[in-house]
């Protein structure tokens, strides 16, 4: 295998590994090729730049501890990373990619909760004022509003599902949601189906539900008879 080849795949490691995590951890549309390398490549570069940051502080402790805040910063050690773009030969310490690669574990978490969680819509429309939900589609938010809203004290949701083509009502527990760009998937437990009309079909532990994007609708459920819960 090229010896260039491997060197860069250790190099960017950090930003692949961070990439990876937010993808598995939060709900998205399919990214392609070149969303992955983009986000590799900022990721990547955060990381090293976070840790650049880890290793001055001792450094600037050790100088003002020494010799005050009269004398003047200099000799700072910098990674090699920062060297590659103007040097000959392409080399970076393994000790680098190493702990890039544990703080690129962190940072793909953090974004992720941030994402999830909507940190920085949420920002915007508190201090600038602006109303804008970001490019979730209306059912992810959609069912995250109920979460946050409509969950009961033990953070179970309760929530209807409305199957167009088949014209039935599964009424249950929120277990798991899923969508990519041409289908959806809910699975419920403690499930009861219904048909549009209320006429009782029959009632399963678990439900899985997987339909074409756009084939059902998300309900706030109007179930009130206190029944057992299926953790999931």
């Amino acid at each position: 295998m090229n010896f260039l080849y491997v060197t860069l795949v250790a190099i960017f490691f950090p930003g692949i590994l961070a990439t990876l995590i937010v993808d598995i951890f939060t709900h998205h549309k399919d990214w392609d090729n070149f969303r992955y390398g983009y986000l590799s490549l900022v990721f990547g570069f955060s990381s090293y730049l976070i840790l650049q940051i880890l290793s001055f502080i001792p450094q600037v402790v050790y100088y003002v501890y020494c010799y005050g805040m009269s004398i003047k910063f200099t000799g700072f050690n910098i990674l090699s990373f920062w060297n590659i773009a103007s040097s000959d030969k392409i080399h970076i310490e393994k000790w680098e990619v190493i702990a890039g690669s544990f703080i690129s574990v962190f940072l793909g978490l953090m974004v992720s909760l941030a994402k999830e969680r909507k940190v920085i819509h949420k920002c915007l429309n508190k201090f600038v004022g602006l109303n804008y939900q970001g490019n979730q589609s209306a059912f992810l938010d959609g069912i995250q509003y109920l979460i946050d809203n409509y969950s009961d004290e033990y953070g179970n949701t309760r929530l209807q599902i409305r199957l167009v083509e088949d014209g039935l009502i599964v009424d249950g527990y929120l277990c798991h949601y899923f969508e990519s760009a041409s289908f959806q998937e809910v699975s419920l437990s403690n499930a009861t189906i219904t048909n549009e009309d209320g006429k009782y079909q029959y009632h399963t532990n678990y439900h899985y539900i997987c339909k074409p994007t756009g084939k059902i609708t998300i309900h706030s459920s109007l179930y009130t008879q206190e029944d057992e819960v299926y953790d999931c």
